[in-house]
């Protein structure tokens, strides 16, 4: 008799390993959005000076959003995702939704713990990507699997966190997948 899975999360897909972006990409796409982040405010400073400078601080926010939300989900991507050859799904590997980016770009982590989480991951995700269900894969990555939605639990530095994740079928040790074992 297989064994109960929990499927109340619903279901998702998970890709090789070598299709997920780690920790030295995301420091070359944090450079270069980053310059290309300043250079943008930069221009939208100097034409808010020639209409209504008080615009400033409105346009500057709806820029970042821009950049930070419709534009890394678009089929464009930022300038550090194109030159990294990678794109942002969600769980099921979809394009995410707008509100699910919205809410990664204003999470409250340090750029330093996403990255380090980013490092030792197992899918190297940080933990923005893990909170916000989404994921950092290669542009031309597919899914290789797909697998139930369950919450990890991890305690580090006295904090218990938690998050959603695909879980992968368990392989014993000749890699055969508990689903091909007959007995």
């Amino acid at each position: 008799m297989p064994a109960y899975v929990d499927r109340s999360l619903g279901d998702g897909v998970f890709y090789a390993p070598g299709d997920y972006i780690g920790f030295w990409p995301r420091i070359v796409i944090l450079l270069v959005d980053g310059l290309a982040l300043t250079i943008g405010l930069i221009m939208v400073g100097m034409v808010s000076q020639l209409i209504f400078p008080p615009l400033y601080s409105l346009l500057a926010i709806v820029f970042i959003w821009v950049f930070e939300v419709p534009l890394k989900r678009s089929r464009f991507r930022t300038p550090g995702y194109w030159l990294m050859g990678c794109k942002i799904v969600n769980l099921r590997g979809e394009r995410p939704s707008l509100f699910l980016l919205t809410m990664r770009a204003i999470m409250p982590f340090y750029i330093s713990w996403d990255l380090v989480w980013s490092g030792i991951d197992e899918d190297r995700q940080s933990l923005r990507d893990r909170y916000s269900k989404t994921c950092l894969v290669r542009v031309k990555a597919e899914p290789i699997g797909s697998g139930p939605v369950q919450f990890s639990r991890y305690f580090a530095g006295g904090l218990a966190l938690f998050y959603p994740y695909v879980v992968r079928p368990s392989r014993n040790c000749c890699g055969i997948s508990a689903g091909q074992l007959s007995i």
